[in-house]
């Protein structure tokens, strides 16, 4: 291991509304990063539970110069994360989930990709996907090349904003967070109009659905606006407009049956599932099981 003043400084921003039941442990899987550079930046948004308590006790036994801010009134996650952003030292920026979970590798091993690859704006990677409304357990799997990737922002975001570590150049040309419904989408199509994308092929991020489903009308939102990312996509990324019509099979996604979701989603994601592994099994066991 380098030392830390060797290192890159990486920026890990991490807004956070009402998490007493999650910050303690993902706070735990960025203490316990094999990479040692790290500030973390933490925007709590008017939490009425005990997040922020939690939070200030966790920081203080993490080695670093850290922050911990706090909005006084609920502005939501792209304020909190934008404000964080302004904040931030770092030559790497990552926003994470306040619910979510980093590989112990994960950091190192996308400063090293892009310390190696200085074309390369934003890297994600491969991830863990739990989903308990659907029974689902798995690893999603993205195209690694900037040809690949671009081609299927057409349909999808094919960087996972959780696992997503951002050129602090690149970031800082767009408006970082500019919307408040899939804003991840609308800033890494932004990033790739003047660099190259890259996903990592190993898992680095544990991403977890919450128990409990949501409304038609919320989820009939959401595919709308993804349509309009995907629109936004193929405008400023210059890419066929014939990709436009796929949107409609995310409309019929909504209210299919799993096995007819798990069709539609082989049909019309460039996105790739798998089962996990036994070795990934047993670090998924290792990562929520904070003691």
């Amino acid at each position: 291991m380098s030392k830390v003043s060797d290192q890159p400084l990486v920026s890990v921003i991490i807004p956070m509304h009402n998490e007493s039941d999650n910050i303690e442990l993902t706070l735990s899987t960025l203490q316990k990063q094999t990479y040692d550079n790290i500030q973390l930046i933490i925007v709590d948004d008017c939490s009425d539970d005990n997040s922020f308590k939690i939070a200030e006790n966790c920081i203080g036994d993490i080695n670093g110069d850290h922050l911990l801010l706090e909005n006084q009134t609920n502005l939501g996650q792209s304020f909190s994360r934008n404000r964080g952003a302004m904040h931030a030292d770092g030559k790497y920026i990552v926003f994470h989930d306040a619910d979510d979970l980093s590989t112990p590798d994960r950091l190192t091993k996308q400063v090293e990709f892009l310390e190696a690859n200085p074309t390369v704006g934003v890297v994600g990677g491969a991830y863990f996907y739990i989903n308990p409304n659907r029974n689902q357990c798995e690893v999603k799997v993205r195209p690694t090349d900037d040809e690949s990737i671009r081609s299927g922002m057409a349909r999808e975001c094919m960087i996972n904003l959780g696992t997503a570590m951002f050129r602090r150049e690149a970031l800082f040309e767009t408006s970082i967070f500019k919307s408040y419904n899939v804003e991840g989408y609308e800033l890494i199509v932004n990033v790739g109009k003047n660099w190259s994308f890259a996903n990592l092929r190993d898992p680095i991020y544990l991403y977890q659905i919450n128990k409990g489903s949501r409304s038609q009308q919320k989820q009939l939102k959401k595919k709308v606006i993804i349509a309009y990312r995907s629109y936004q996509a193929i405008k400023k990324l210059d890419l066929s407009y014939w990709n436009l019509p796929l949107q409609i099979g995310w409309l019929i996604y909504m209210t299919a049956p799993n096995p007819v979701k798990t069709m539609i989603r082989k049909l019309f994601s460039p996105t790739k599932e798998r089962p996990l592994s036994e070795d990934e099994k047993d670090l998924i066991r290792k990562l929520t099981d904070y003691q």
